[in-house]
């Protein structure tokens, strides 16, 4: 089976609840909705298309800032983990060297 080719509306009220999403069509039928008001990249003159496409903008940032904050929170835990053991390891090194002496 042909893939199936990505088409945005040019103006709402085409059949698709969310024209910044699209809809998929056959081969055999894109060249005849690229003539009835169809196009290949959604149309940002379109306020509906624009402000969905900024809310889904904005949803992704936010998704990225989480999971770099959480990202930042686990690197710090580590950190202080490290550095805990870090301390205990050259204390134990200092103990050993006084004794040496």
């Amino acid at each position: 089976m042909a893939e199936q080719v990505l088409l945005y509306p040019n103006r709402n009220g085409a059949g698709v609840g969310d024209p910044s999403q699209g809809c998929y069509f056959p081969p055999t039928l894109v060249d005849k909705m690229l003539k009835n008001g169809w196009a290949t990249v959604p149309d940002v003159s379109n306020r509906k298309v624009a402000e969905s496409l900024i809310e889904s903008a904005q949803k992704k940032v936010q998704e990225t800032l989480n999971g770099v904050n959480q990202e930042k929170q686990q690197l710090q835990s580590e950190r202080e983990a490290f550095l805990k053991e870090k301390a205990a390891f050259d204390a134990l090194k200092g103990k050993s060297k006084t004794a040496e002496v």
